[in-house]
């Protein structure tokens, strides 16, 4: 399912929907705009990610790397 998030109304309501929201891989622009707008303060600055494979096993914790 894919939701996009425009407002705070709408965080919150799909925040009630039980997904899990995270970012995965926002460039220097994003990240000021975020801080700027507070948003990264809603939403948690723990679910903001470098990398779209920190996201991944955020999400998923059961998976494992192969040595």
């Amino acid at each position: 399912m894919i939701y996009y998030v425009t407002s705070i109304a709408s965080y919150r309501k799909f925040f009630f929907l039980l997904c899990k929201l995270v970012l995965a891989n926002p460039g220097p622009a994003v990240t000021d705009k975020l801080y700027a707008s507070n948003f990264a303060n809603t939403l948690g600055e723990d679910k903001i990610f470098l990398t779209v494979a920190e996201a991944v096993a955020y999400c998923s914790p059961k998976v494992t790397e192969d040595p």
